[in-house]
């Protein structure tokens, strides 16, 4: 199953917001109206400047969909948000990563979010790019943690999430630290959270088909309002019939990538039927591939937090556990069959 958000009183997180703003002269009431306006006029101008920053929109944006995504893999039973709040250390500086992890398996881990945009070169050789005070400061935070840090690299374009131990970033130009987008892809543990490669027979299909007894309004132009009747799934001519394979089916059909065709009939009884097929590039063989779970699910996140207008929102209007496990760790079924690819990171293939 998949994470529930612990629920938390939002008014308390409002109130200590004021507490760590509040700069006014202690000679009025805490709740002095004149008080608590001077603190949401500041809250209110940083907002109107740092949400024109598209940059700080997309970080917020990112890290959001790394917990969404963690919270749908099956594969971690405890995730908090490190990187809030006022954090004390002694000694050298640290910088909190943004999450904790306690995975099933019984391995924790530090993992920071950071989005990058697709190779503005087209080369594997593009290096994402990390200050020595940043990658200083992570480890000695782990360090004081008790905890392996890790990197989990979001390539924006291409819906890529990488997971890096911090330990694998190589020595930059200038003192700095650096991993290739080869790196990345060859030393991938994005795995160890749950991600898969799946695979399945095709063609997946979603069949809407009219209610036969219903009447259905035909108009002058042509045009006929019917009321729909069934919607039907199959895969490999395979009828569905649970519930968690139907949703899986239409996730796999809307974001697994294959193209989907679609045909609309009228059958000698007048029904109406409109049949959409998902089906691969390469059809000679089963199973053929969608692709991981992870760029799936950022696909769907994509579209539900960004429009036209450009991205419209930080976060999913549903809380944490209102999101399904993807991919239950136990899931079996013999009318739809899933093959999982375990992706394993190759640490003799990296680039120096």
């Amino acid at each position: 199953m998949s994470l529930e958000k612990l629920p938390r009183n939002a008014a308390m997180d409002g109130i200590d917001l004021y507490r760590r703003l509040d700069t006014s002269a202690r000679d009025t009431e805490i709740a002095d109206p004149a008080r608590v306006d001077a603190v949401v006029g500041d809250i209110r101008a940083t907002l109107l400047r740092d949400l024109r920053v598209e940059s700080t929109v997309n970080g917020w944006r990112t890290q959001a969909l790394f917990a969404s995504l963690i919270a749908s893999l099956d594969s971690c039973n405890l995730m908090t948000f490190v990187d809030t709040g006022d954090i004390y250390f002694d000694g050298d500086s640290v910088k909190a990563p943004d999450y904790f992890l306690s995975l099933k398996d019984g391995r924790r881990l530090l993992v920071d979010v950071k989005a990058v945009r697709g190779p503005r070169k087209a080369s594997l050789d593009e290096a994402v790019k990390f200050s020595a005070s940043e990658v200083r400061r992570l480890r000695r935070f782990g360090e004081l943690y008790g905890v392996d840090v890790f990197l989990a690299i979001y390539h924006s374009e291409m819906f890529i999430w990488s997971l890096v131990s911090i330990d694998d970033l190589d020595r930059g130009v200038g003192g700095g630290f650096r991993i290739s987008l080869h790196d990345c892809i060859m030393l991938n543990q994005f795995s160890i959270l749950g991600d898969v490669q799946v695979g399945s027979e095709f063609p997946i299909e979603m069949v809407i088909r009219s209610d036969g007894e219903k009447w259905r309004d035909v108009g002058d132009d042509g045009r006929i309002e019917f009321t729909i009747g069934a919607v039907d799934f199959f895969v490999a001519s395979e009828p569905l019939v649970l519930r968690h394979e139907k949703s899986l089916a239409y996730f796999l059909m809307m974001y697994g990538g294959w193209d989907v065709d679609r045909v609309d009939s009228v059958s000698e009884e007048g029904v109406v039927e409109i049949r959409f097929s998902a089906l691969p590039e390469e059809r000679d063989l089963a199973p053929q591939m969608h692709g991981p779970l992870s760029t799936m699910h950022s696909r769907r996140y994509d579209l539900a937090t960004k429009t036209s207008l450009g991205v419209v929102a930080l976060d999913v209007q549903e809380g944490l556990g209102d999101f399904e496990a993807l991919l239950p760790q136990d899931y079996q079924s013999i009318t739809f069959p899933i093959w999982r690819f375990v992706l394993k990171p190759n640490v003799d293939a990296r680039r120096r």
